[in-house]
């Protein structure tokens, strides 16, 4: 058998020790490739009853929303509504600016806020709910969007205010 034989790759001389080198680290490691990369916030994809949500706590206020609406508290329970807060336009000069929008996690119109409501509603809710109504009456717009610290971002921000000068207050639960 001919050729040059080595028992490591120290053994190898610099130069195609090197080569070798750029080799390993160019091929895929097969076990980066199967990992999956942490979210920006840490939140878990899940899906439920068919939807995909972005997190798990927005999940479970979907489960909470639709109890709501099983028992007759809401109504038009909405998913991913998007609101446009500035129409796209043209400058003077040619450039086209893009709309600027706001997707709520989710929307509904409140249809009753009595006191009588089962243990699987809220007392926030039915708080917020009574408020609502007393201020806008039935059948209320509320929109809501599932906020921690970390998701409070500086753009999310300039969006809620924009949709509070439009006459739209965004709940954060």
């Amino acid at each position: 058998m001919g050729g040059l034989h080595y028992d490591s790759l120290a053994d190898l001389p610099v130069g195609i020790r090197k080569q070798v080198a750029a080799q390993l680290l160019a091929k895929p490691d097969p076990v980066a490739e199967t990992a999956v990369k942490a979210s920006k916030y840490h939140n878990i994809k899940t899906e439920h009853e068919g939807i995909s949500f972005d997190s798990k706590k927005e999940a479970r206020r979907y489960e909470q929303l639709l109890e709501a609406v099983r028992a007759g508290f809401i109504e038009n329970l909405r998913l991913q509504h998007e609101f446009t807060l500035q129409e796209a336009y043209t400058t003077a000069e040619g450039e086209r600016i893009r709309a600027i929008r706001y997707k709520a996690d989710f929307t509904y119109r409140i249809k009753r806020a009595g006191y009588d409501a089962p243990l699987c509603i809220l007392p926030d809710d039915l708080e917020y709910w009574r408020s609502m109504v007393q201020r806008h009456g039935h059948n209320a717009l509320v929109v809501e969007d599932v906020k921690s610290k970390a998701t409070r971002t500086q753009k999310y921000i300039m969006k809620y205010k924009m949709m509070a000068d439009k006459g739209y207050i965004i709940r954060e639960v």
